[in-house]
């Protein structure tokens, strides 16, 4: 029987479940979501680590496969082509209606042979086959966050602390982000740049370790499970023919795709070139510029659960969300336009990169109907995806043209600018409707939702009398 996340905590407990609705010998359920928790912030780590691991490698593979920088864009690209197809949101579908550890052990499989693939072709200089195993990467780079988002609302939806467990995910993918910036010189210390790729693929063999590991861990959890609000059985009741729940989602949801869409597709088109950008404007040695293109994930590995935490306490999520895309745009500005050192415009994206990427994820379980969070993530990893199918091969084509990142500087600054629009607007349409983002998450009231935006979920009464023990119900009889 499925239990959903409705069910007040004084009711647990009148119906004998204990604190968290657990049932007394089993363990706590507190804990239960921490294991969640690690899972979550592991699951993608590999997968991380690969995407950003070819701005690393970019001067070695061009050289080694005699390519342009347009067709190494069309390589950067081949991670998102997956989408066109949008089989990000079919892997929302498919979270949102089975458990998820399915979902999580088939993407990091998928990532895996993808980055194999890709390590074989680009270390002979097979373009194709390359070509091949970055867009296999791609279908589990992409859903393996699909995964990861679903992951926090499992466990976090009906919490307080759902920002600051987007928060702790994000310091774990800025972690990955970084290592996969400066991971040349793992590979130059393991004898050589292609040494590279074959330390990517072991971390992805990491992160399918642990989803067979949380497989098991998820499965005997729902066999010791009696009710909990933070219950993992409870699915969809949406299928293909309702657009796998899609029609559900609010226009406030879309307009926080469109805000998701200029932020990522600026910070990801940025990272695909920043090593060369750095190294071709300021005139220093690759390694040197590998490792300041990192900077701009320092802060964030730092604040970035500090930033949930904020969120989770704070009624300005959008203001934030704007102040976070002011500073997007002053970095790229002071990076494309003006003579300063590197370091300056890198920290200063490193602030709006602690902030961004925290608020975007956490305000989903907020703003969309209980049971689409995975679609709601599917749509996500869509529109970033889609971004840089697009984005990557015309950044290449530019510096093939202009032989600079000037124009593509000046693109970034504007992207970023619209970015405060959308905050605009998302704070316009949120004051008119349910204001949930003008709400300290300790007030967030789901009975003041829209209709549309309630959970379909919740516990009747046969539900918790199904739950009590049948010999209090006789000694009530009896009564």
């Amino acid at each position: 029987m499925a239990v959903y996340t409705a069910l007040p905590l004084e009711d647990l407990e009148s119906a004998g479940l204990g604190k968290e609705g657990e049932k007394p010998g089993t363990i706590s359920r507190k804990y239960e979501r921490h294991v969640g928790l690690v899972s979550a912030m592991v699951l993608p780590f590999g997968a991380h680590v690969c995407y950003k691991m070819t701005s690393a490698v970019e001067k070695y593979v061009l050289e080694s496969m005699d390519i342009d920088s347009t067709q190494f864009g069309v390589l950067n690209s081949a991670v998102s082509w997956n989408s066109l197809a949008l089989v990000p949101l079919a892997a929302g579908f498919l979270v949102d209606t089975r458990p998820t550890r399915y979902a999580a052990v088939i993407f990091t499989a998928v990532t895996l042979v993808g980055h194999l693939m890709f390590s074989i072709a680009a270390t002979s200089g097979d373009l194709a086959w390359a070509a091949a195993g970055r867009a296999i990467f791609g279908m589990g780079e992409s859903t393996v966050t699909v995964v990861q988002g679903a992951l926090c609302a499992q466990w976090f939806r009906s919490k307080e602390q759902i920002a600051l467990a987007i928060g702790l995910t994000e310091m774990s993918h800025n972690i990955a982000n970084w290592l996969g910036k400066v991971s040349i010189e793992v590979g130059l210390a393991w004898g050589g740049w292609e040494m590279t790729l074959w330390f990517g693929v072991l971390l992805c063999a990491l992160s399918f370790a642990v989803a067979v590991g949380y497989f098991v861990f998820e499965r005997a959890a729902e066999e010791t499970a009696v009710a909990s609000s933070d219950l993992i059985a409870t699915k969809s009741r949406y299928r293909l023919r309702d657009l796998a729940g899609a029609r559900e989602l609010s226009a406030l949801f879309w307009l926080f795709c469109l805000l998701h869409f200029v932020v990522s597709n600026v910070e990801h088109l940025f990272d695909a070139v920043s090593t060369d950008f750095i190294k071709q404007k300021w005139g220093i040695k690759w390694t040197s510029a590998a490792w300041l293109s990192s900077l701009n994930y320092s802060l964030p590995i730092l604040l970035s659960p500090f930033v949930g935490y904020l969120l989770d306490v704070s009624s300005h999520r959008v203001p934030i969300a704007a102040a976070g895309c002011g500073l997007m745009t002053a970095g790229h500005f002071i990076l494309g336009f003006l003579p300063w050192s590197p370091v300056a415009g890198l920290l200063v994206l490193s602030v709006a990169e602690s902030v961004l990427p925290t608020i975007l994820r956490a305000s989903v379980p907020l703003v969309v109907p209980h049971g689409v969070s995975g679609v709601a993530f599917g749509v996500y990893d869509v529109a970033e995806n889609f971004g840089k199918v697009v984005g990557n091969p015309l950044v290449g084509y530019f510096k093939d043209k202009t032989h600079n990142y000037v124009l593509d500087e000046q693109i970034f600054v504007a992207m970023s600018g619209l970015g405060i629009l959308c905050c605009l607007a998302i704070a316009v349409v949120d004051a008119r409707g349910s204001n949930v983002l003008g709400a300290r998450a300790g007030d967030y009231d789901v009975a003041a939702l829209p209709d549309a935006e309630k959970p379909e979920a919740v516990v009747t009464d046969s539900d918790l009398r199904l739950l009590t023990d049948p010999d209090d119900e006789r000694e009530d009889e009896d009564q």
